[in-house]
């Protein structure tokens, strides 16, 4: 799918087909439960903007390694024995 940004010139453009390409992938893979991962994006975001730079990664990684302990074991329960792709796999490099 990477193809076309050799011929697309637009930065913005290209910003746009990487985003709508990779978002319709990670829906593919993981169906909804790919709202974690924005959920995670978007509390370390709240939390750089609210604490001090010398804190931000204690608490990043407490509360972000709280929250994908908590996926990890509600997906385990409501799928336990599946085969598949998870999106607890994809939010351990958020963490």
């Amino acid at each position: 799918m990477s193809w076309p940004l050799f011929y697309i010139k637009n930065v913005k453009l290209r910003y746009a087909y990487s985003l709508t390409t990779g978002l319709l992938l990670q829906l593919y893979m993981y169906e909804w439960d790919v709202k974690h991962s924005f959920f995670m994006l978007m509390v370390s975001y709240a939390i750089m903007k609210i604490f001090e730079r010398e804190k931000q990664h204690i608490i990043v990684f407490v509360v972000l390694y709280a929250y994908q302990s908590v996926i990890h074991v509600e997906i385990m329960i409501r799928s336990y024995g599946d085969w598949g792709a998870e999106i607890t796999a994809f939010t351990m490099n958020l963490v």
